[in-house]
């Protein structure tokens, strides 16, 4: 048996009530790919406050800093605020964990083994990941295959100026472990996630099933890989106008 793995950042904005289920008639209306019959088969693993996380980790820090400045306009009021507010951060991250496709999930056996594997995964995530603070884990069983979000702030500290401690990722994940790659740390960092999910999949004798950019060893190699399509794609081009100059040149050469 075979199983693909999929860990992947979410690139729309954050819902938690859509991760929670705790949405109006209205919103259920409008997410009809949800099977709400089977709702009660979600699993919900943590469910923090937001702002009250951000109060916890930055509450102090930020009242240090703010007894330090002399001008009343370099204060800052409420840190959530402040990086809500701002364009260069995000409040949180949000990651989707998905083991298997639609075809694999056919009985209810199968949906229960996708469960086990994505709970022994997230186990010990918090501890091996301290600087990512997590807010909010969920496991969807209502929808086409079972799969996880996962939101947390990534907290780094260190800093100089500023607070003490700030909301960074590829600080916050180079910091908890030193040997990833500098130039690339989430793709790093996303890569040793991946291959813990595989050794889990392993240890139940599931093999990993290669799909889409997974069949490349790292993302380096994906990358590289769709480069040359598109040098070829504009080489073919290329092709295509010297043959079209040809012709019609030989078209101008009298017989």
């Amino acid at each position: 048996m075979s199983m693909s793995v999929s860990l992947k950042k979410a690139t729309n904005k954050t819902n938690i009530k859509h991760n929670n289920r705790t949405m109006s008639e209205k919103e259920k209306e409008r997410n009809s790919h949800i099977d709400y019959s089977k709702s009660d088969e979600n699993k919900y693993l943590v469910q923090k406050d937001l702002k009250e996380l951000y109060q916890e980790e930055f509450g102090e820090v930020l009242g240090n800093y703010n007894a330090k400045q002399k001008r009343n306009d370099r204060k800052i009021d409420d840190y959530y605020k402040h990086i809500q507010s701002s364009k260069k951060t995000s409040l949180q991250q949000e990651m989707i964990i998905q083991v298997g496709d639609l075809n694999d999930f056919i009985s209810h056996a199968d949906y229960e083994k996708a469960n086990e594997i994505l709970l022994e995964w997230f186990k010990d995530f918090e501890k091996r990941n301290p600087n990512l603070k997590v807010y909010n884990a969920a496991i969807h069983n209502d929808e086409a295959s079972p799969h996880m979000h996962l939101n947390f702030v990534p907290v780094a500290s260190g800093y100089k100026r500023g607070l003490e401690k700030q909301v960074s990722f590829d600080r916050a994940i180079m910091q908890q472990d030193s040997t990833l790659d500098k130039t690339r740390p989430f793709d790093d960092w996303r890569e040793k996630e991946v291959q813990l999910l595989e050794k889990v999949l392993k240890e139940r004798g599931i093999e990993r099933k290669l799909v889409g950019s997974n069949e490349y060893k790292d993302v380096n190699e994906y990358k590289e890989k769709k480069d040359l399509e598109k040098e070829i794609q504009w080489l073919e081009g290329e092709i295509v106008k010297k043959k079209d100059e040809l012709v019609k040149v030989s078209e101008k050469i009298p017989e």
